[in-house]
């Protein structure tokens, strides 16, 4: 009867063993299926993710390539390569003396107001506080400013010294005096500058923009392939999207691109388009059709 008992205990205590390893072992299949299927959602989500994000920077390479409108002359202002820009000089938009030009962003490179004095003598105003004076030359024919171009008055924790295009021209007295040629080239920060430009009667007295565009996020540096690949932040702290809606809200307001060209150091490998690459950024040449004299 002993005897008895005792096969029947090991027999129940051998299949709750049984039972209990092969519980584990479908716990196991079932948690490593979910993983799978979890880790499959994610690259999917990642790709359907990079794949809109490559459609935006196709959808800006398109806009700022394409021409919206003709200007018959046109004047390089400086040299060849990106401390140089092309204007429009037919006879509605040729500047002429008095002339007011602005600079934004130029780490001390006066190559292009350099080319504005000589071609034109136009009173030039230089932007940038960027980097401290200490130590550096100003052209003469420049009167220089420790001030960066933003949305709104103030401080930035480097102590950079930020204003509003219109606080700055109310500041040097010209409001209201015809603005020859706007240049920005100020990394990024053009996503919140240009839209409160826009939003202001002072643009209908600003003749024509050349503008270094930064699309997309930031990418990081160029790799020996020759292309750069994504980073985290945006240019500005902007979504591409929101950039793009900036570049057709020049338009609205009348700003037509008539001249653009690529910066050659920002070209991006795309994975997921027949088209292989895309370039970032774009130095772009803009007339205003809806200038006030």
């Amino acid at each position: 009867m002993r005897t008895d008992k005792l096969h029947i205990y090991i027999y129940i205590v051998s299949t709750i063993l049984v039972l209990s390893m092969l519980y584990r072992i479908m716990k196991v299949n079932t948690e490593n299926t979910l993983f799978v299927e979890k880790k499959d959602e994610y690259y999917k989500e990642t790709a359907h993710n990079t794949i809109l994000e490559e459609n935006l920077y196709l959808e800006y390479e398109r806009y700022v390539t394409t021409l919206q409108t003709n200007c018959n002359n046109i004047s390089r202002c400086g040299p060849k390569g990106d401390t140089g820009y092309d204007i429009c000089v037919d006879p509605l938009y040729k500047p002429k003396r008095p002339c007011l030009v602005y600079s934004f962003g130029s780490h001390y490179h006066f190559e292009f107001e350099d080319g504005v004095h000589k071609m034109f003598n136009c009173q030039i105003h230089t932007f940038d506080p960027s980097i401290p004076l200490a130590g550096h030359s100003i052209p003469k024919h420049v009167e220089f400013h420790l001030i960066g171009l933003s949305n709104f008055d103030h401080h930035t924790i480097f102590g950079w010294e930020m204003k509003t295009l219109a606080s700055i021209r109310r500041y040097l007295n010209h409001s209201f005096t015809t603005l020859d040629i706007l240049k920005l080239d100020i990394e990024g920060d053009e996503w919140k500058a240009i839209p409160q430009i826009l939003s202001t009667i002072s643009n209908k007295y600003i003749k024509q923009i050349v503008l270094e565009v930064h699309f997309g996020r930031h990418t990081n540096k160029l790799k020996d392939d020759g292309y750069r690949r994504f980073n985290l932040n945006n240019w500005g702290d902007t979504d591409s999207f929101t950039q793009i809606n900036v570049l057709k809200q020049l338009k609205h307001h009348g700003f037509n691109i008539f001249k653009w060209a690529i910066n050659p150091r920002s070209k991006l490998r795309l994975q997921h388009s027949s088209k292989g690459s895309v370039f970032t950024m774009h130095i772009i040449s803009l007339k205003n059709i809806n200038v006030l004299n």
